[in-house]
């Protein structure tokens, strides 16, 4: 057991601890307290804490609310004397901020809480102990300071994170309010209240669907049950959690935001019935829909209190029993049932999957084929009866059905006589064919289920039938769901002799959790869409069916040339891979790209979270109103006025064409409208403030550290773009690395990393790299070497990119490395080629995801550092090229003799098919500054590996097949000489937008390019990263010294194992 002081960095922070003891004369006693100021216990934690009949178990965590925090205590009792009326119990409990996620994360405290509990019962030491947890986890923030949620949306725990820190900087927080995920890789802690959810779906069968459905009409839900309570009150945080409203469906909901959301309120007991009785259902101004749990039998007479009473059973093999507050009683429909058995199919394939992962078997075992652990099939003896009721009129069930539900009568409503004969006539008319309503209802089903389940080994994609492929709707379902979550990476794991661990038992029931979360999310994203749908389809008819395509053609005029292909040509780039569908402000559909900015105050220009597809609404001035009577004085900073070619935009006119001049922030060439959550302002720094530049990389590190600890950074702007994705392939992120941003940057990725396991994260890095001062370079050298040694440690691909690459061909002219247009220009013509395979559809060819390259690039290795290189072939481009815009060169295109046609002119390929192309973004070591023109992927020598990336008709696809054949032969010349090579080929060129600064001679505006791009891991890098590494250690501070160097030095051994090259390169 974990000492209750440790691990305080992974614990929220607590606003009050108390101690609770029940006394023989007075009852419950508050005994020992700890709180901030203006803090509320007395009289009301006490009897939250200690619920009725707890006296009954042993051990118990008990979780409630109080105001503006989250309440979680643990109970513990222990045998007495006569005396003490033969039991001695208390309870000792914390409570928590709202604004630290949801319920808090209190959980995280819980076995602390449990420890502590039990040395009370002890003796009176504990009262020490007591206090050195509230001095180790106690807050030091006065309430009027802290920010609460009051119970926001319930979310859900869709992501993982690492067991403990790396180090002991690192903190454990959540990137879902809830989910604290806090133990091992990939698995929750065990006392999450997620990790019930098989329980529940197991405990409720059928009748999950109509609770779901009350809790999303937010009405008032009461579980009543007994002792122990905590499984109560994780069933209300699994309802409230199936019954949240996805993020990508709540702006286009027109409620009031009390409506979005069920309440969880947790363990309620009579001391709460005057709280209960101002919860009008119904009333959206001063009401809302919650859940509660109790185990005070008479809330349930006080029917006013509640809408559905749901009366817990007592027994294992007994239905509860769910009433409405008039005693009706609530039952699950025939639907209802046939989508429940769906989905038990579908967790019964889950666990024969697990299975035959777990152990290899000839044939599976009985076990293995019919149970479940966490659905219990009914025995086959003489208790069950011969007949079960009619489900429904589909074909006798396969082998792989599920089996009957125990005592359907009992939680199902039966099916009419009407149905049953209609049914069996329509079955006789069209010769035992299914009709078209069941086959939708069957697409439906597969629909809600798809890509839930994933293994590796065995293709769990439930797949339609051929034959009712044509009969997809047209509404809009065929598009990409919000199903929030990455369910492929979530697999149970196993120990390397195959036997799972106890561990993976809690990674079991987490995968399970995390399907149905998805699964209710995609029902609740497709019933609000289906009544918007019917809606829309209303106002249409009421109007005159004209829409204004005026407007529309404005918005995307600069963005059809990206996203349309002809009028019957499907595009081969799937961009609901980089690009989230909406609705704006009007009721339109918008395309915004899947991305969160961070800038300093005044870097946005004249950018606005507020756009012409989402008009935001302000409520300061009303929120004023209501609490300050008097006049306001209101001080506005003056707008930046909107650039020439900004105002042509808005206005729909051609706009002019830029130029460095007249370009002064990123927005003026901007040509995207963002999701107000995408543009994020940091207002503790100015940009280019003389008083308080942001340059440091301790700085931007600090900052970083600020803002986590008043808001989840992760679970404020990040969260809700990564719940939108079905599949989550990876997260990129793009920062500079030789100033401040590279600290604040190596912080939130280390924390994307604790908060995703191992999901894909690159990482790219900007360098400044024109000469500058000697002190500037020395701090910028500094920066890159701490952003170096923590990036590539957090991501599992960094790859530097400079700002002014050692040789530019002459084609690239004029380029102005000091305008960030430029730089921008030439890096995104590159990077955006590069990655072009990850974002095709998985029916083309070159299609690949950031995971596939990592694999290739690290080569049985750990190489997390890679160089990018580009060769691009404009309109009469030249063939002499420039250093640095100094003076000729040898042109690299034509190296090692390779002349030929147009595309075999500017670029070199060895016999082995590794491409040695123009342009290295590898920025200079230090040390290499004077150093002649380098080979492309980080200074020569042996590669391991290289990612090709086509734009237009390079190679055949036979010579392409070839050559990525010949990597993974071991008796090719490759595999002799050890490294990989992947070769990637789309005949979608480079297109050249209006926005786009001409660095390429003889490219128009509007046109299209063929380009070229390499990602090379080779034994060059060791070198570079060794001159850093030396240089490090000059220039470095004492206390980051050794780490860092360490570090950089475990890097470079990386590129030098199973190589040993020629000694120019290290003595360099």
């Amino acid at each position: 057991m974990p000492h209750a002081d440790d691990g305080a960095e992974a614990l929220p922070p607590v606003a009050a601890l108390f101690l609770v003891v029940f006394d023989k004369k007075i009852g419950y006693k508050l005994s020992w307290q700890r709180s901030i100021p203006d803090t509320e216990l007395e009289g009301v934690v006490e009897y939250k804490s200690l619920p009725s009949g707890l006296h009954n178990v042993q051990q118990d965590l008990v979780y409630f609310t109080h105001g503006e925090f989250a309440g979680l205590s643990a109970f513990s009792s222990q045998p007495a004397d006569e005396a003490d009326r033969n039991a001695n119990f208390l309870a000792v409990g914390v409570l928590v901020p709202l604004s630290y996620g949801r319920l808090g994360r209190a959980w995280l405290h819980a076995e602390g809480l449990r420890e502590l509990a039990g040395l009370s019962l002890k003796g009176s030491e504990h009262l020490s102990r007591l206090e050195g947890y509230w001095q180790k986890h106690g807050l030091r923030t006065a309430q009027d300071e802290i920010r609460t949620a009051a119970l926001e949306e319930p979310s859900s725990p869709l992501v993982t994170k690492p067991t403990g820190p790396k180090n002991t900087k690192r903190r454990s927080r959540a990137l879902s309010d809830a989910a604290g995920f806090s133990v091992r890789e990939h698995v929750l802690s065990p006392d999450h209240p997620a990790l019930s959810m098989p329980d529940f779906l197991d405990t409720f069968g059928p009748l999950v669907f109509p609770l779901y459905r009350a809790a999303l009409l937010r009405k008032r839900i009461l579980l009543l049950g007994s002792t122990p309570i905590q499984r109560s009150c994780d069933f209300v945080y699994d309802l409230s959690i199936f019954s949240n409203v996805p993020s990508a469906i709540v702006e286009s909901i027109p409620a009031p935001q009390s409506l979005q959301r069920v309440r969880p309120l947790f363990n309620v007991g009579i001391h709460d019935i005057a709280e209960l009785s101002n919860k009008k259902s119904g009333d959206s101004e001063s009401g809302e829909g919650w859940i509660a749990c109790t185990t005070d039998d008479i809330l349930s007479t006080k029917r006013e209190l509640f809408d559905v009473l749901v009366q817990m059973p007592t027994q294992t093999n007994k239905w509860p029993k769910v009433t409405t507050s008039d005693g009706s009683r609530m039952l699950a429909t025939q639907r209802d049932l046939r989508r429940y058995n769906a989905l038990r199919k579908e967790l019964i394939r889950l666990e024969r999957i697990r299975n035959r992962e777990a152990e290899y078997q000839d044939e599976p075992s009985e076990e293995a084929t019919t149970s479940s652990d966490t659905l219990h099939p009914p025995q086959d003896d003489d208790t069950n009866p011969l007949l079960h009721s009619i489900t429904s009129l589909m074909p006798e069930p396969s082998e792989t059905s599920p089996p009957p539900v125990e005592n359907e009568a009992e939680v199902v409503e039966p099916a009419s006589w009407a149905s049953i004969a209609y049914g069996s006539f329509l079955w006789w008319a069209s010769a035992g064919e299914r009709s078209m309503a069941e086959d939708e209802e069957v697409i439906q089903d597969a629909s809600l289920m798809e890509d839930l389940v994933y293994s590796t080994s065995t293709p769990t994609t439930p797949r339609t039938p051929p034959g009712l492929l044509k009969r997809r709707s047209s509404s809009g379902r065929g598009k990409k769901r919000s199903s929030a979550t990455n369910l492929s990476r979530l697999a149970p794991s196993s120990t390397e002799n195959g036997d799972r661990a106890e561990p993976a038992r809690v990674e079991e029931r987490q995968q399970l959790s995390m399907i149905l979360i998805a699964y209710f999310h995609r029902l609740t994203t497709m019933l609000l869409s289906g009544l918007g749908d019917i809606i829309n389809s209303e106002d249409d008819e009421a109007g005159d069916g004209r829409g204004d395509e005026d407007a529309e053609i404005q918005v995307t005029a600069e963005e059809e040339s990206y996203f349309t292909y002809g009028q019957d040509e499907e595009s081969p780039i799937d961009h609901d891979i980089h690009f989230r569908p909406g609705l704006g402000s009007d009721g339109s559909e918008t395309y915004t790209p899947r991305t969160v900015i961070y800038d300093l105050k005044g870097a946005f220009g004249t950018l606005r979270r507020d756009n012409a597809l989402y008009q935001l609404q302000s409520q300061d001035e009303a929120g004023q109103e209501e609490q300050w009577p008097g006049q306001a004085q209101v001080l506005q900073q003056p707008t930046i006025p909107p650039s020439e070619y900004q105002q042509h935009l808005n206005e729909g006119l051609e706009p002019p064409p830029l130029t460095t001049s007249s370009v002064r922030y990123w927005s003026d060439y901007n040509h995207v409208f963002y999701h107000p959550r995408s543009i994020v302002q940091l207002h503790e720094f100015e940009l280019n403030s003389s008083l308080a530049p942001f340059e440091r990389w301790s700085t931007g590190e600090e900052l970083f550290s600020n803002l986590d600890k008043e808001h989840d950074l992760l679970d404020k702007d990040l969260r809700p773009f990564l719940e939108e994705c079905d599949q989550l392939q990876g997260v990129q992120l793009f920062t500079s690395t030789d100033d401040a941003w590279g600290g604040f940057a190596s912080s939130y990725l280390e924390r994307i990393r604790d908060e995703l396991g191992k999901t894909s994260l690159w990482a790219w890095g900007m360098e400044d790299g024109t000469r500058k001062s000697r002190d500037r370079q020395l701090l910028q050298t500094t920066n890159s070497i701490l952003s170096l040694s923590s990036l590539t440690e957090s991501a599992s691909l960094y790859i530097p990119l400079t700002t002014l690459p050692h040789y530019l061909p002459s084609y690239i002219s004029p380029y102005d490395p000091t305008s960030k247009w430029h730089t921008s220009a030439l890096q995104l013509t590159a990077l955006e080629s590069l990655t072009l395979p990850t974002r095709l559809r998985p029916d083309q060819p070159s299609r690949a995801t950031l995971s596939d390259f990592e694999s290739t690039l690290s080569n049985s290795g750990k190489r997390r550092l890679a160089h990018l290189s580009l060769s691009a072939s404009p309109p009469n481009g030249t063939a002499n090229g420039a250093t640095n815009g100094h003076g000729p060169v040898h042109d690299a295109r034509t190296r090692d003799g390779i002349n030929g046609g147009p595309h075999a002119e500017d670029t070199a390929e060895d016999e082995a098919g590794i491409m040695t192309l123009d342009v290295d973004f590898a920025p200079a070591p230090p040390s290499l500054e004077s150093r002649a023109p380098r080979r492309s992927g980080g200074g020569g020598g042996q590669t391991f590996a290289q990612i090709q990336s086509l734009r237009g008709t390079f190679k055949s696809s036979l010579e392409i097949e070839d050559v990525n054949l010949a990597s993974r032969d071991k008796y090719s010349a490759a595999a002799s000489e050890g490294f990989r090579v992947s070769c990637h080929q789309s005949g979608l060129l480079f297109g050249m937008l209006g926005s786009f600064p001409r660095i390429y001679e003889g490219a128009q505006r509007g046109g299209k390019m063929e380009v070229r791009t390499a990602l090379t891991v080779g034994s060059g890098v060791s070198a570079g990263v060794r001159g850093l590494e030396r240089v490090g250690r000059r220039v470095l501070g004492v206390e980051d010294r050794e780490a860092v160097c360490e570090r950089l030095l475990g890097v470079a051994e990386e590129y030098e194992e199973g190589w040993s090259g020629g000694g120019s390169e290290e003595d360099e």
